[in-house]
């Protein structure tokens, strides 16, 4: 059981397993070819995975407020209709 909480932490967002992996290859193939030195390394790779963790956090909250709004909306759609005052009514004696 534990090993498949485990699991699921890496593979149930595969934009941020994917991400990851392509942080991890940019340091280590990428950076390597681009020159960058060895002492600027680690911070670009760091400063990636930071972006790329933000960018999975924001785009966890704007779903979440997506569905926030969905289940808003459908919980107004089934009230029933207020009732408004008759604007009619007659002048009192």
């Amino acid at each position: 059981m534990a090993l498949a909480e485990l699991w699921g932490l890496f593979v149930e967002d595969a934009t941020l397993t994917i991400g990851t992996l392509i942080c991890i290859a940019f340091a280590a193939f990428v950076l390597p070819r681009l020159g960058a030195s060895a002492q600027w390394r680690g911070p670009i790779f760091f400063l990636s995975v930071v972006l790329m963790l933000v960018e999975n956090v924001y785009r966890g909250a704007g779903r979440r407020a997506r569905a926030t709004a969905s289940a808003a909306r459908a919980i107004d759609t089934t009230r029933m209709p207020r009732q408004t005052p008759a604007t009619d009514t007659p002048p009192p004696p």
